[in-house]
């Protein structure tokens, strides 16, 4: 036998009370002990068993192993047959406790297969979606205007987006929808350059550049509504 129900308010049931108000926590281990003593070694309930093995696997003398057995025998829960060097031990209700393995032998390969493997799968599927769920949760997305939608202005957004991931200073979801807000004021080229000086320089903001001008005159009016979603960075 693989293994027996042990349910998890046994302590509760009334034998149990009674053998443990008898022999205190002695008796608790004793019996169930002695039942995977019997799902292991033994077949349909049934154990044969030395004494010498009986009292080692249960770190008991035989005085008090005598009268624990006596005791189950009276409730009815054990019949023990006592010989000089040997033990039999049988419990009738113990099919009860067994797993299907026990209660239906090889057809468990067939109608009650073994769940280990689906329960596996069912776990690191469980993690995958937690950890994608982790994954969403410090992810950012953030939407270019139109007006600064073109492949250069993407590339050197995302370069920045992974320069402030560098310094230890991700760039947040409010923080980059201000950024692309304010650089719409400025023409393409100009908002570019501004990016690029501020991952030159290992800045964590984004400032006008001096000298020359801005380029602020020539923006075009941006038309509202247009969108397209091109960079995505994990905040962490």
């Amino acid at each position: 036998m693989k293994w027996f129900k042990h349910l998890t308010n046994a302590m509760d049931d009334l034998f149990v009370k009674d053998i443990e108000r008898r022999f205190g926590d002695s008796g608790y281990a004793f019996w169930f002990k002695t039942l995977e003593l019997i799902g292991y070694h033994g077949d349909n309930g049934l154990l044969t068993i030395s004494w010498s093995n009986y009292l080692e696997k249960l770190h008991k003398r035989r005085v008090q192993v005598d009268l624990m057995l006596d005791f189950c025998s009276t409730s009815g829960k054990l019949l023990a047959t006592k010989k000089e060097n040997e033990l039999i031990i049988e419990c009738k209700k113990f099919a009860e406790y067994s797993d299907n393995y026990t209660k239906y032998g090889k057809t468990l390969q067939s109608d009650f297969k073994d769940t280990s493997k689906q329960e596996e799968e069912v776990d690191k599927k469980k993690n995958r979606i937690d950890k994608k769920k982790i994954k969403e949760k410090n992810t950012v997305v953030f939407v270019i205007p139109e007006y600064l939608n073109n492949l250069d202005f993407k590339r050197t957004f995302d370069e920045f987006v992974l320069h402030r991931c560098e310094i230890k200073k991700p760039l947040t979801q409010r923080a980059g929808d201000m950024l692309l807000k304010k650089l719409c004021g400025y023409s393409c080229n100009v908002a570019i350059k501004m990016l690029e000086a501020s991952i030159e320089n290992g800045w964590q903001g984004v400032f006008e550049l001096k000298g020359n001008g801005n380029g602020t005159g020539t923006r075009p009016a941006a038309e509202p509504g247009k969108y397209d979603k091109v960079v995505i960075r994990s905040t962490q």
